[in-house]
């Protein structure tokens, strides 16, 4: 069933499965964000994509070195896709700093972290300010 914002003044009804956002996925009238489309570290530029379901039927997620990029599998549900998307950037830490981290290391420490932000929701956010003040201090 496609859903309809109401009509415009117009007449005209406006699908919103039509409506494409940059960053964010429109889910049942509700903006659904997405991480960013390149995240930085160490000097280099990691893409972040997504690709369909049958195309990676069978994981959530990948990290390709050499193309320095992550790709997420579209569909999961907000926790799975936060949880890939940092389980894929633990492995790209993981290679780029040569730690040579287990599958079941990057899958601990990504849902530890994970669980951290979840139960803290002010930890990110004071991070990133502390991060901030200190710079321009």
């Amino acid at each position: 069933m496609k859903k309809y914002l109401p009509e415009g003044e117009h007449g005209s009804k406006i699908r919103l499965d039509a409506i494409e956002f940059p960053d964010a996925t429109l889910r049942v009238g509700r903006v659904r964000p997405r991480p960013p489309s390149t995240i930085k570290f160490l000097g280099r530029e990691i893409t972040v994509s997504f690709r369909p379901e049958s195309e990676m039927p069978n994981h959530d997620g990948e990290w390709v070195e050499n193309k320095m990029a992550i790709t997420i599998r579209e569909g999961l549900r907000a926790l799975e896709e936060a949880d890939t998307t940092l389980h894929e950037l633990c492995h790209g830490v993981s290679d780029l700093m040569m730690l040579n981290l287990s599958e079941r290391q990057v899958r601990c420490l990504a849902t530890a972290l994970i669980g951290i932000f979840q139960d803290n929701p002010e930890l990110a956010s004071y991070l990133t300010r502390r991060m901030n003040n200190e710079a321009t201090t």
